[in-house]
């Protein structure tokens, strides 16, 4: 026998005063055991656990409720409820590497939010075909999607979005190698979640900051830096943020030149992201593990790691990150011979 319509109504209350303030752990602990039944019945307390799971890392768990929630959501046709699990669907499909669903999905999102004059939804869906877009490497439509999703951002007035945006346009700079450009962009990121930022949020810009501070060889603070922000992971117990702090101090340990320590940093990484079915990073994963066996000598091996990277960005389609090791695997080969 089902929950009563009244202690649902008082459950929804308590899950929505925790989303305000993003207690995303909360409402993990309150909502994830309930029965599959109960999350169909009132589809709202599915799609709020979904975006929580995605934002603790909890990827797994939270493609499976979101791909069930699916028909009872859509039933109801183009609802905020329906744009919202489809977004987190699309969220989830872009950290799993499935960028054709993901594009799918937010290209038909976008005709949804656009019909329903949901400035909210626009300002997201703009933002993550942003980030399907960097994914790919093409960075002039993820870039303009952003900006997009700023201008959409300011109109309805949401500081906290403007942040991702900046922090977004970050990632992106960073990944072309426009480290000044990124570091500006991680500073408004900071001003602007200074003061309302939740701990997930926080982290993944702390983690982002880290890595500016790497390529400007400042590895001392570069590892404060990704010691606050695995703190802040550790906080929500996110699986996939406790993957990239060892990652982030994986790539430290072998600038430093300590590579014992490094390679326990990556095999770290590896574990805990194969756990947390985030696989986005799989070719920056790949790429360490290519520079790790390059500073231990073992050329053979990082050939390997770099041709490993090689395949995941080509079957992303990602031909900016292909090129760029590519010539790392023809630097590698004259190493070799």
């Amino acid at each position: 026998m089902g929950i009563a319509v009244v202690e649902r109504n008082a459950l929804l209350e308590q899950v929505w005063d925790l989303q305000t303030v993003r207690d995303y752990v909360a409402i993990a602990d309150l909502l994830g055991e309930l029965p599959l039944e109960e999350h169909l019945r009132e589809p709202e307390l599915g799609v709020i656990l979904c975006t929580a799971w995605y934002q603790l890392g909890a990827y797994n768990n939270a493609i499976e409720l979101t791909q069930k929630l699916t028909p009872v959501c859509e039933y109801r046709g183009n609802t905020r409820l329906a744009r919202r699990r489809m977004n987190t669907e699309a969220l989830l499909r872009i950290v799993r590497g499935e960028l054709d669903i993901a594009e799918s999905l937010l290209q038909k999102l976008l005709y949804r939010v656009e019909e329903a004059g949901d400035l909210q939804f626009t300002t997201w869906t703009h933002n993550n075909l942003g980030i399907l877009y960097c994914t790919k490497g093409l960075w002039d439509f993820a870039l303009s999607h952003y900006r997009r999703a700023m201008v959409a951002g300011q109109r309805f007035g949401q500081v906290r979005h403007i942040s991702l945006c900046h922090l977004n346009i970050s990632v992106a700079y960073l990944r072309m190698n426009r480290i000044f450009d990124a570091r500006e962009h991680v500073l408004q990121a900071i001003e602007l979640s200074r003061d309302n930022g939740s701990d997930a949020e926080l982290a993944h810009i702390e983690s982002t900051q880290a890595s500016i501070l790497l390529e400007h060889r400042d590895y001392l603070l570069a590892r404060i830096t990704a010691n606050q922000s695995g703190l802040r992971f550790s906080r929500i117990n996110s699986k996939m943020g406790a993957a990239m702090t060892s990652h982030l101090h994986g790539r430290i340990s072998i600038a430093e030149g300590h590579i014992p320590e490094a390679r326990a940093h990556l095999e770290d990484a590896f574990a805990a992201y194969a756990d947390s079915g985030y696989s986005a990073d799989d070719g920056y994963l790949m790429e360490s593990f290519a520079s790790l066996n390059a500073a231990e000598g073992n050329s053979a091996a990082a050939i390997a790691y770099f041709n490993k990277a090689l395949l995941f960005f080509s079957e992303l389609g990602n031909a900016f990150e292909v090129d760029r090791l590519h010539k790392k695997v023809l630097d590698q080969h004259s190493n070799f011979y």
